[in-house]
């Protein structure tokens, strides 16, 4: 298995080599070959994962592949199923956002994540996206485009299972979603138990503390969050 790893440039706060360790403990657990990747100038998340695609991804000589992101906290052992899970040829996580209902204080209650759909199938998430190449689906691949931004919010790998089924590339039977739990208030962010945990705003990591990132949560404390969980 080959895992690509995408993360903002930078140190995101010093905390780069605690977040690449994380990654390079769960490769070694799963027997994968690691890569990292970083975006080039003025390149968005779905344009990078989109050249990924092109380049390295569609063409791998390994038949397994698992594209992530570097706040994506992997369990020790967390990635071992997935070689293992011979039946499935693309397994994601749903795309998710916090939400509150009308008159709730952000800083009082932890409103509730909501996933989406288009087209009765889930909005998938960049975060965590394990892909399987077989002689048949390798015939069936999806458009060059088909992990670039879209969806209700134009975020990478939105549409990417409407892609896949579309193309053939999956079936109704050869595709499973990861369930996924709030993480909050340990860290904002999903939990999939026995997998690992996404922590939310990767390009905060390092922002001044005092900067909000959504509903009163300041990028100090999301940055203390993050690093507690790298203990």
């Amino acid at each position: 298995m080959k895992i690509w790893i995408t993360s903002p440039a930078g140190s995101l706060g010093g905390l780069r080599p605690g977040l690449e360790k994380r990654w390079r403990l769960a490769a070694q657990d799963a027997g994968a070959e690691l890569n990292f990747v970083e975006p080039r100038e003025n390149e968005f998340h779905g344009d990078m994962i989109t050249r990924l695609w092109v380049e390295e991804l569609r063409d791998s000589t390994d038949p397994e592949v698992l594209l992530s992101e570097i706040d994506f906290l992997p369990a020790r052992n967390g990635l071992n199923f997935l070689s293992a899970a011979k039946q499935f040829n693309l397994i994601g996580t749903k795309y998710t956002r916090r939400e509150y209902a009308p008159g709730e204080d952000p800083l009082k209650t932890s409103g509730e994540l909501k996933t989406y759909e288009i087209n009765e199938l889930p909005l998938l998430a960049p975060w965590f996206l394990f892909l399987r190449f077989t002689p048949q689906n390798t015939q069936r691949l999806p458009p060059e485009t088909w992990l670039q931004a879209g969806g209700h919010f134009n975020d990478a790998a939105n549409l990417a299972l409407l892609h896949a089924v579309q193309s053939g590339f999956v079936v109704e039977d050869d595709w499973a979603l990861l369930p996924g739990k709030d993480a909050w208030p340990v860290v904002h962010g999903v939990r999939y138990p026995k997998v690992g945990t996404h922590a939310f705003f990767a390009s905060s990591l390092g922002a001044p503390a005092d900067k909000e990132l959504c509903w009163g949560l300041k990028a100090g404390d999301h940055f203390s969050n993050v690093r507690s969980m790298l203990r």
